[in-house]
């Protein structure tokens, strides 16, 4: 019969899901803030915009979106 001490490996996986948990609520907090803006933007809070300025947010948006989803998965 071998023991195996697994309280490294425990203790290394429990920095890690804390450095995770930790990064991704540093990445989403201004990751929120950013969108909500974009989506004022676009729902016209700032006035009326351009077809060009719309299309520069949607982009932004979109790419904030899987920016979300990366940070999510």
């Amino acid at each position: 019969l071998q023991v195996v001490d697994l309280t490294g490996a425990r203790e290394a996986e429990r920095a890690r899901n804390e450095f995770v948990a930790t990064v991704s609520h540093e990445l989403r907090t201004p990751l929120t803030a950013i969108t909500g803006f974009i989506d004022l933007l676009l729902d016209g809070a700032a006035g009326d915009l351009g077809e060009t300025a719309r299309e520069f947010l949607a982009v932004a948006r979109g790419n904030g979106r899987r920016l979300g989803t990366l940070i999510d998965d």
